[in-house]
């Protein structure tokens, strides 16, 4: 067996059913739930506000997310090395596309929540204008959008996004886990 005696498999959640199933109920409904409110925000019109534009963002990053996370281990290589009670269709690629979709999407997802909080202190607390918040803070705001992209795709092609058996989803983690070569 490849797996290392350390690892208690029948313990770990992740290789259960309900590791399986639990990830692609959660992460479908916060998909519906983020383009439910996308869907809203784009039929509103509001797009010029900082508020909107900020939740059209973070929406968006956690469709990606939770799009990722819901296809748990469908993207896994085929012959994958862990016992996960969910079957595993894809390849290498795929692994990695999946783990790194999710990686972008929770990054992105975390920063606009960061500039959710600055919007609304320098909106009530700093009584800054939108005009000037937007002036001010949107070209941050997509500065560091870019960044994480250019810091984030790199990584396609370096076998850093790999099955893990502490996620039932691809995710930066060794091949097999704690193999650093």
């Amino acid at each position: 067996d490849t797996m290392p005696s350390h690892w208690n498999v029948g313990n770990n959640f992740y290789f259960t059913k309900a590791g399986f199933v639990i990830p692609i109920i959660s992460g479908f409904i916060s998909f519906l739930s983020s383009f439910f409110v996308l869907s809203i925000i784009w039929k509103s019109g509001r797009l010029s506000s900082g508020y909107h534009l900020i939740m059209a963002f973070m929406s968006m990053s956690d469709i990606m997310a939770s799009f990722a996370v819901s296809m748990t281990t469908l993207p896994m290589p085929r012959d994958v090395i862990y016992p996960f009670e969910g079957p595993s269709y894809g390849t290498t690629r795929t692994c990695t596309a999946q783990g790194l979709v999710y990686a972008i999407g929770t990054a992105l997802s975390l920063s606009m929540n960061v500039f959710l909080a600055i919007y609304f202190l320098l909106r009530v607390r700093f009584r800054v204008t939108e005009i000037s918040f937007k002036r001010r803070i949107f070209p941050i705001m997509f500065l560091v959008i870019l960044v994480l992209m250019v810091v984030y795709l790199p990584f396609y092609g370096l076998q850093v996004y790999n099955p893990s058996p502490y996620r039932s989803y691809c995710t930066v983690s060794g091949y097999p886990y704690g193999c650093n070569e």
